[in-house]
């Protein structure tokens, strides 16, 4: 029979597991309430192309292009369409931002004046999608593995992931609230 310290120890790291599950949900649910609400368009697809715009004149911005399939349309666009947008080319300056046949899930606010739109808080309305179909929805900054290591040395959660369901149903519900 185990002894006491060994039972309180395992208390207290499934505690401490429970504690980490629900506040990753609550977090999630709350950074896809707050996206939704401020999406105009939410969807999950696959980039196609993407085309830089350089200005024509001394008063227009770069932009860049990029097509979607959308393989599933949540909020302001249809499943099975193809999806153009256009984003400030500043936005492009440090990285690539989408890859030709990158899956993602996207929530993009409603475009601007000048037709432009970007994720939703930056990337935080962006979600890649890995090879299994799972939507990540909190990767570690700039990462998508299972896991990362904070600048302490110390090891993080693992992202949260979702099947496009589970994603459809969340996004659904935050739509909802």
């Amino acid at each position: 029979m185990p002894g006491v310290s060994f039972r309180l120890h395992c208390a207290a790291v499934c505690l401490a597991l429970c504690a980490t599950a629900f506040s990753k949900n609550d977090v999630s649910s709350e950074r896809l309430r707050a996206a939704s609400r401020a999406a105009g368009t939410i969807f999950r697809g696959t980039v196609i192309s993407v085309e830089r715009h350089a200005p024509s004149r001394p008063n227009q911005l770069g932009t860049v292009e990029i097509a979607f399939h959308v393989d599933e349309g949540l909020k302001g666009v249809k499943t099975g369409s193809t999806l153009r947008v256009r984003e400030w080319i500043g936005l492009w300056t440090s990285r690539d931002r989408y890859r030709i046949g990158e899956r993602v899930a996207l929530f993009l606010y409603p475009p601007s004046l000048l037709g432009l739109t970007s994720p939703v808080g930056g990337d935080a309305g962006r979600y890649p999608i890995d090879d299994r179909g799972r939507i990540t929805l909190n990767p570690p900054p700039g990462r998508t593995s299972s896991s990362a290591v904070s600048n302490s040395g110390k090891t993080l959660a693992p992202p949260a992931r979702f099947t496009h369901q589970q994603f459809r149903q969340a996004v659904r519900r935050a739509l909802e609230q």
